[in-house]
């Protein structure tokens, strides 16, 4: 096997460890699907409101998600990767956080439902493996769609805005066989109907191969471009969470082993700074298999 066909056969690896959607610059080979089921869980006590001021809550906020992750390669340099799952989060009030507001939508502690559903479609620029520059990286850039899922909206234990959108992205890697390291990054804008503010996210990161396994460690910004800090100017009440001006740095590590067909993923994520979102810690298992 090749080189590069060997790196494209570890692009499950390679994937940084908790993202929105899984996708590399390394694309499935066509004809080639990847079904990644995975199951997360994060928790938050302190939250960042009025900007970047922390409080604590008085109870924790906790979600767990089941995901279905698929990519499919569709020809030569193209492919194709959708996202859907269920979600559900829970907030106990015990008492009103933040100047006595409550955060919940009729003292309901749970809500749950149909996770956003992204679909989208990848087109390599540049190939590493075949270009004639050996500092040349990998680049593919995605545009996809998101469809809002079935859950509500308004409270802090919402599972998400509820906004359908649309996603323009630019991803990057660069693999150095000799030595077992990969440095891969991406930069997305993500535009919302409603009110939702538009974003911009990006991540970089760098995975290193040991014996069987792969070792990674990236750090993710997510930037709205505009909202409304929550209890600031504009903050009308529960109604206004879909609209804040979400602001959320944080560092991501994963380890993922091949065994047999399948490829075990375990990771975890902290948010180190941020405005007005939760100071969460999220872990995830996944099991990639390629058909």
């Amino acid at each position: 096997m090749s080189i590069s066909a060997r790196l494209l056969a570890l692009a499950p690896l390679l994937a940084p460890a908790i993202p929105v959607v899984a996708q590399t610059a390394y694309l499935p080979q066509p004809g080639e699907m990847t079904v990644t089921p995975l199951a997360s869980y994060q928790r938050a006590r302190d939250f960042y409101a009025l900007g970047d001021k922390r409080f604590t809550l008085p109870d924790p906020l906790e979600q767990h998600t089941a995901r279905l992750d698929l990519d499919c390669g569709l020809a030569p340099g193209w492919a194709a990767d959708a996202s859907f799952g269920w979600s559900s989060v829970s907030y106990d009030e015990s008492q009103p956080p933040f100047l006595g507001l409550s955060l919940l939508e009729n003292g309901k502690t749970r809500q749950s439902g149909l996770i956003d559903t992204r679909l989208g479609v990848r087109r390599t620029l540049l190939d590493e493996f075949t270009t004639t520059s050996d500092s040349a990286p990998s680049l593919a850039v995605r545009a996809g769609a998101i469809v809002p899922g079935t859950y509500d909206t308004g409270f802090i234990n919402a599972v998400g805005d509820g906004a359908a959108g649309l996603e323009l992205g630019l991803l990057a890697a660069k693999s150095l066989p000799a030595c077992g390291t990969t440095f891969f990054g991406d930069f997305v804008w993500r535009g919302y109907a409603e009110n939702v503010p538009d974003a911009l996210e990006a991540s970089v990161g760098v995975s290193q191969q040991v014996a069987a396994a792969v070792l990674t460690v990236g750090i993710r910004h997510l930037h709205s471009l505009d909202g409304v800090d929550i209890l600031g100017p504009g903050f009308t009440g529960l109604a206004s969470f879909s609209d804040v001006k979400e602001i959320n740095t944080a560092l991501e590590f994963g380890l993922s082993l091949p065994l047999g067909s399948v490829t075990l993923g375990l990771g975890c994520a902290l948010t180190i700074d941020g405005e007005n979102t939760p100071k969460k810690r999220v872990f995830a298992v996944s099991a990639s298999q390629s058909f």
